[in-house]
């Protein structure tokens, strides 16, 4: 007579454990505890189940594997803002002993299955959020990890962050536009799904209608990405009208380098009939010509203390959740200077 294939569920059943956590034993995934390892260890011998895998050792009674490692999420690597975030954040994590993962990607429900699973998989100590989350991603993460959130963040949720205050330093980079006698004011953004991109739209809105400015909405550009290319097409459609505004605020360094390039292209002298400021202090802000005026971002600051806060939740999971926000500046350069 054939003998009867026992198979994972025969085991489970056993074992009185879940399928997944058999499949984690016989495929060396050290991640259950010694007393699960034992049942599920004994039923595979009582049922006489036979795996081709050796079974890791068992995991020695009451002792946790190492988690030394942080994970650092960035929506992604293309944007150079996220260049000096990942050096501070690094640099703080070595200080304390800990080791930086870099993960990248939206946060889809696909996405965040992955990064659950890497988190328990890789035994993982930690996170660093700095794409855009839902409350909900945000209630699942925090249910698995410790988590921080830098530079971007929910508002409302005691779950500690590092950022900036993006209203109030809009605010001031449109107050020294109009301090240099310039009063069409356009705008171009960023994604809309980010916290930084409605704030700083939010506050362009709120001063236009403050200093009682022209409001058109063909100035103010919404894009989806923050890429060179896509700003160069949407601004390329805004600089060859015959109505031009005379400044262009734009939340990031890289859309502002896009107006620097159309407005040469069209012969417009910058910074005589355009001004133009950025945002965040990339190293492109300072190799343009003219060289863009920029609100600069304290970008290694904003990693390490994001890594730091993690640590600090590692250390005491009863520490009050702190939320910081830090000083930004307004570097004047070429392109605000006539």
């Amino acid at each position: 007579m054939e003998k009867t294939k026992i198979r994972i569920s025969d085991v489970a059943q056993a074992a009185g454990v879940s399928n997944a956590t058999v499949s984690r034993v016989v495929n060396n995934r050290s991640v259950v505890n010694s007393e699960t390892y034992r049942k599920v260890v004994n039923a595979m011998n009582a049922l006489g189940y036979s795996y081709s895998h050796a079974l890791s050792p068992e995991p020695a009674a009451g002792k946790e594997p190492v988690r030394d490692l942080i994970l650092l999420c960035l929506p992604t690597i293309s944007n150079p803002f996220y260049n000096e975030i990942t050096i501070g954040a690094q640099n703080a994590a070595q200080r304390f002993g800990y080791k930086i993962l870099i993960s990248t990607g939206p946060l889809d429900n696909d996405g965040l299955v992955r990064l659950i699973g890497s988190i328990k998989h890789d035994h993982v100590a930690g996170i660093i959020i700095l794409t855009s989350l839902t409350p909900a991603v945000l209630e699942k993460l925090c249910a698995v990890t410790q988590v921080v959130q830098c530079c971007e963040y929910c508002e409302g949720y005691s779950v500690p962050y590092v950022s900036i205050d993006d209203y109030q330093s809009t605010k001031g980079a449109l107050q020294y536009l109009l301090s240099r006698g310039r009063k069409q004011i356009a705008f171009i953004n960023g994604p809309i799904n980010y916290k930084y991109a409605r704030h700083r739209k939010k506050a362009y809105l709120d001063f236009i209608v403050e200093n009682q400015l022209p409001v058109r909405e063909d100035w103010i550009i919404q894009l989806s990405d923050v890429d060179f290319s896509m700003a160069v097409s949407a601004v390329t459609h805004l600089l060859s009208k015959q109505d031009l505004p005379t400044a262009v605020f734009a939340s990031s360094d890289v859309f502002a380098s896009a107006v620097i390039k159309v407005a040469q292209r069209y012969k417009i002298p910058v910074p005589k009939e355009l001004m133009v400021v950025g945002f965040d202090n990339i190293d492109v802000s300072s190799m343009c010509e003219p060289s863009i005026t920029t609100v600069s971002q304290p970008k290694k600051q904003l990693g390490y203390m994001a890594c730091e806060l993690l640590i600090e939740r590692l250390t005491d999971p009863s520490v009050r959740p702190k939320q910081i926000l830090l000083d930004t500046e307004l570097v004047i350069r070429e392109s605000t200077m006539d």
